[in-house]
């Protein structure tokens, strides 16, 4: 255990077996916590090496800082694809609440509804020095960016990065979408299905861009540099918030950085393909690998984070000598890996025979919804990212605050990120707000609690399916302890396939037991007395939560897109793939 010098750390430590929810909250009392957020990009949850002891790790810095907080097993995305999932994240409502059940495309001209109140700009308004950093996917014109959603400052890409062509070496032999006239280019990019791209901004999708608050200042964005671009800025935003024992006075000047609690949310481009890094992680990485290579890359993003906060001296529980009541974070993925892109941890041949294709998609780990797989259950397909399966939204986790947090901790029943927005505003004495409805728990009273000592909530998970399927997004699946009630089922594209995200659908009623099978390989009896009780109580717990979602609380999302070139982000639709010139390096939204 680190060690027992803050009052805190004695006080919580002291009451742990009776701690009521009122108390563990009055332990953060006077200056809040700063929060950083931590999400990953379709990693899977065999992708962090502490979920599967004996294989080769690729992730050794969380492996380290997982003995020094409580590591998730049970932990799931709200949803299975990328915008959905962060729209959840962020507001701590399920898509069919907020609407955002599909992802927004680089010519969408709405977003996240700007009815829904964000975790950024509760903190925000709670005094809070906020920053947005990489991917956002929530909307990119100017009402739905990060700096009108509740962020003070913004670095990063409006929406994934494959979502048009780019620069740097992005994979070269394995992944080709350089822009034209970029180094190192290969060929035409085809895999949107056309050559346009090869045309420039004026017949095709503009390159990724990176944006700094509204401003465009690269255009196409350098996938190989990002990671570490947004590190350093990472890195820079907390040695803002650097607290010296002279700096703890009463003069110091409320609207310093120092004087105020931060919130960092850092959306990692890693580990959406195409899997782009600096050449160092390559030679790092244990597997040689480009996915090894992104994994090293972003796993030394973290360290590099923690290494910020210990710096700044706001790491750790601080309060009597600098003023500092430490930082909690967490690390998470959006949603789990997207298996078309082809398993890492496996050498795959697709295509002809000899030809062979470098993965870049994660590792569900024991998830691996077999059922689905097999020709004699589902039909066929794959259950990763956009399915509802285990392997779909189910993703690692971790959470640090020392002095806190128990470390070594396990916290292996159902969690959500829908908890994280309650538990964020719980840490910060920032309360919800009332005039909606919120699918989460605050989770920090088990934060710090040794196992045992609390029992696990009695709970329903409702998972949402995929808009395509026929009905559009419905309750696909509902989680009731170790026993998951599917409603619903279909497939994403497997590795080899053509691209689908909804295919071998099935509408019969299922019920798989995840203590004793994981892999969601056998359905249990339907006309035995566990599956027939845990229909029943899905159907219930169905039933009750469509009654809460009443017009009033529904605030829809408009999907419509614009026209190219002038809905796009774009630093100048003359050039190629809107590439930035000198003298042209502002945003649409500021034109």
């Amino acid at each position: 255990l680190p060690s027992m010098g803050s009052s805190r750390l004695r006080w919580i430590f002291g009451c742990l077996a009776a701690c009521s929810i009122a108390q563990l909250e009055a332990s953060a009392a006077g200056r809040p916590p700063n929060l950083v957020l931590l999400l990953a990009d379709d990693m899977g949850w065999g992708d962090l090496g502490v979920n599967i002891p004996g294989v080769v790790s690729e992730t050794p810095h969380l492996d380290r800082l997982a003995e020094r907080g409580v590591r998730f097993t049970d932990m799931h995305s709200g949803a299975s694809m990328c915008t959905p999932a962060r729209a959840a994240l962020l507001t701590g409502r399920i898509a069919l609440r907020t609407g955002v059940v599909e992802n927004f495309g680089t010519l969408s001209l709405h977003g996240l509804n700007v009815t829904e109140i964000t975790l950024s700009s509760l903190l925000h308004n709670h005094g809070y020095d906020t920053m947005a950093l990489g991917k956002w996917h929530l909307g990119h014109a100017a009402a739905y960016q990060p700096l009108a959603r509740g962020f003070d400052h913004f670095l990063g890409i409006p929406y994934s990065w494959d979502m048009g062509c780019a620069d740097g070496q992005n994979g070269q032999a394995w992944y080709d979408n350089y822009c034209s006239a970029a180094p190192f280019r290969l060929g035409c990019p085809t895999w949107w299905g056309d050559e346009a791209m090869c045309q420039g901004a004026q017949a095709g999708n503009p390159a990724v861009p990176l944006l700094e608050g509204h401003r465009v200042i690269e255009q196409p964005a350098n996938l190989s540099a990002l990671t570490h671009r947004l590190d350093s800025a990472a890195e820079e935003f907390i040695a803002l918030h650097r607290r010296t024992p002279e700096q703890n006075n009463s003069t110091m000047p409320t609207s310093a950085p120092e004087a105020r609690p931060f919130f960092l949310y850092y959306a990692m481009p890693h580990m959406h393909a195409p899997q782009a890094f600096l050449p160092e992680f390559l030679a790092a990485s244990a597997t040689h690998s480009p996915y090894g290579a992104s994994l090293r890359e972003l796993d030394n993003s973290v360290h590099r984070v923690w290494q910020a906060l210990e710096h700044a001296r706001v790491l750790e529980d601080d309060s009597e000598e600098n003023g500092s009541p430490g930082t909690l974070v967490i690390f998470s993925s959006d949603n789990g890996p997207w298996n078309i892109k082809c398993n890492w941890r496996r050498r795959w041949q697709v295509g002809d025979p000899g030809s062979q294709v470098e993965p870049l998609g994660g590792d569900q780990g024991p998830f691996l919804g077999a059922w689905q797989r097999s020709s004699r259950g589902g039909g066929g397909g794959d259950t990763g990212k956009f399915t509802v399966f285990e392997g779909g939204h189910r993703v690692p986790a971790l959470a640090w605050w020392p002095g806190v947090v128990l470390p070594g901790s396990v916290i292996s029943w159902p969690a959500s990120h829908l908890d994280l927005l309650p538990t964020l505003l719980a840490a910060a004495e920032t309360p919800l707000p009332t005039d909606r409805a919120y699918d989460g728990i605050n989770l920090l009273p088990y934060l710090g609690s040794p196992p045992g000592k609390r029992h696990p909530p009695r709970r329903a998970l409702f998972h949402i399916g995929d808009p395509s399927a026929p009905g559009g997004s419905q309750v696909d699946a509902v989680r009731l302890g170790p026993l998951k009630v599917f409603f619903r089922t279909c497939a994403a594209a497997a590795c080899g396939e053509s691209y689908y995200t909804c295919a071998h659908l099935s509408n019969e009623t299922r019920v798989f037991d995840l203590d004793v099978d994981p892999a969601e390989s056998s359905p249990i009896p339907p006309s035995s007395p566990k599956a027939r009780a845990a229909t029943a109580e899905a159907f219930r717990a169905r039933a009750a939560l469509l009654e809460t979602i009443e017009p009033g609380l529904f605030t829809g999302t408009n999907f419509s897109s614009g026209a190219a070139p002038s809905d796009w982000v774009c630093c100048d639709p003359e050039n190629l793939s809107c590439r930035c010139s000198t003298t042209n390096s502002l945003h649409r939204s500021e034109e």
